[in-house]
């Protein structure tokens, strides 16, 4: 069973190489650069591409970033029934991850609610309930308006349409037309002072709780960054009370199709009298139409009431290719065109709307007073409102959440580095000093043998140079010895 053998077993280690010193002085030091270049080499190697650790984390970020070696960021999803806030488009920072922060933070004044998706100018609707964005800039037209006046309790809300463009994420694909509204009203704010009077009544806790925590919602809901622009409408809206005691109806004041079923001439509402007392709302809507936003918007002083700047964009009928001589003019064709109205809310009576049929401009103006102020006033505000609109809209973005990927390559820190550098260096180096000890070693013997057979080359010259003077040495001693045999014989003679 000699596999079993001791000695067998342990036969590798039962003896050990001998060293020797090289023959020629300039192969050690050759080793040693080559050894020292090599290592070199492995550590540099190793360090460039293991000492660095990939780290990736996820942020949510208010902005979008185009991809770099760092940053990438996913489209944010746009989803039908959520409400947006505009915002300045932000300059990226030599791609960075950096913006400007002044840019970046000038928010829009109106919450833009998501109210339908098409793809394409004359795209239907394929019942599509979002879309991808990537914080592209909007190009938009105001194609909707309405404004109610409460008298009774003081308030008004206004609701505004837009019809806007913004690319398509997806390659080969329509750019998204999309719609948005925007609603306010200041019952929101009404509610404010009441709830906090409440709040601080003495009470159970559980109810001082509930009337915070209702009190909070209220002032959420109307963010404080919208106050400058919703406080500029609101001066230019209260301006409609002034002339409320004189908003009175006397008999036969206006025809009979102004009061319902508004077709009877001879309706017996229009021999009522009306007075203010009466009239609970004033309400107008404006619809089919296309309202374009200025290239540069102005601002102007609205530090005083009843200012009727003219309006900045240009006012389009849908249906209609010529543009109205005047804003005026093409509200009231509008009017006439059966999908707007104005109407004053009485009561016992319902819906008045005072401007007849195909009224012209001149029929408006010998209205009863003081609804002639009425009207240009009302035409003034919906004027600024749809400026401001467009100011809040056109060339801006939508502001939403993008959820990014930030990727970091750390350093590994010493004790790691250095553990790394030795795993994975030693075995190379140590394969690749063994190859160039054996090339050297090779080398040392081919010039051991070398020198070898130039000394038995030499010994064997050297040989035959001395037996050749053996040889002469040999013939000379014959030659004397002979010479010496002749000499005794010529004596004798």
């Amino acid at each position: 069973m000699g596999f079993f053998n001791l000695n067998g077993v342990f036969g590798l280690f039962s003896e050990y190489p001998l060293t020797r010193t090289f023959k020629d002085p300039r192969i050690p030091m050759t080793v040693t650069i080559c050894s020292v270049l090599v290592l070199a080499g492995l550590v540099t190697f190793n360090v460039l591409t293991q000492g660095s650790v990939s780290q990736t984390e996820s942020v949510l970020r208010g902005h979008w970033y185009i991809k770099n070696n760092t940053l990438s960021c996913q489209p944010a999803t746009m989803v039908m029934g959520n409400s947006y806030f505009t915002n300045t488009r932000p300059t990226h920072l030599e791609d960075n991850g950096e913006i400007d922060k002044e840019e970046g933070e000038q928010r829009g004044s109106f919450s833009w609610s998501l109210q339908s998706v098409v793809r394409g100018p004359e795209g239907r609707d394929t019942g599509e309930t979002g879309f991808y964005y990537q914080e592209s800039p909007l190009r938009c037209n105001i194609t909707g308006i309405s404004l109610t006046y409460e008298f009774q309790v003081q308030s008004f809300s206004y609701s505004m349409r837009a019809m806007c463009v913004t690319p398509s994420v997806e390659k080969n694909t329509a750019d998204n037309f999309i719609c948005l509204e925007t609603r306010f009203s200041i019952v929101d704010r009404a509610y404010i002072p009441i709830l906090h009077f409440r709040m601080n009544k003495p009470g159970p806790l559980s109810t001082n709780w509930l009337y915070k925590l209702i009190r909070f919602c209220w002032l959420t809901r109307v963010p404080r960054f919208t106050e400058e622009v919703q406080n500029i409408l609101q001066a230019q809206i209260f301006g409609i009370s002034k002339f409320y005691p004189q908003l009175n109806f006397s008999a036969n004041t206006l025809p009979g199709t102004a009061f319902p079923p508004y077709k009877d001439l001879n309706n017996s509402l229009a021999e009522e009298d009306v007075g203010n007392r009466d009239i609970l709302q004033w309400s107008v809507w404006l619809d089919g139409f296309n309202y374009t936003l200025a290239e540069h918007y102005h601002d102007f002083n609205h530090s005083y009431l009843y200012m009727q700047p003219e309006p900045q964009g240009k006012l389009y009928i849908s249906g209609k290719e010529a543009k109205p001589t005047s804003f005026d003019q093409g509200t009231l064709d509008l009017l006439n065109g059966g999908k707007s109205g104005l109407q004053i809310a009485a009561v016992g009576i319902g819906g008045i709307r005072p401007i007849p049929p195909i009224a012209t401009l001149t029929a408006v103006q010998l209205l009863p007073a003081p609804m002639p102020l009425y009207l240009n006033l009302t035409e003034s505000i919906l004027a600024i409102m749809m400026d401001m609109a467009g100011k809040d809209l056109d060339r801006r973005v939508l502001g939403a959440g993008y959820l990014c990927t930030i990727t970091r390559s750390p350093w590994k820190k010493a004790i790691p580095m250095l553990a790394m550098i030795i795993g994975s260096c030693s075995g190379m180096f140590g394969a690749s000093l063994t190859i160039m000890l054996f090339v050297a070693r090779r080398y040392d013997s081919h010039l051991i043998s070398k020198q070898e057979r130039r000394v038995t080359s030499d010994s064997a010259v050297l040989d035959d140079q001395l037996m050749e003077c053996e040889r002469d040495r040999l013939t000379l001693e014959e030659s004397h010895a002979e010479v010496i045999k002749k000499q005794p014989e010529k004596r004798l003679w």
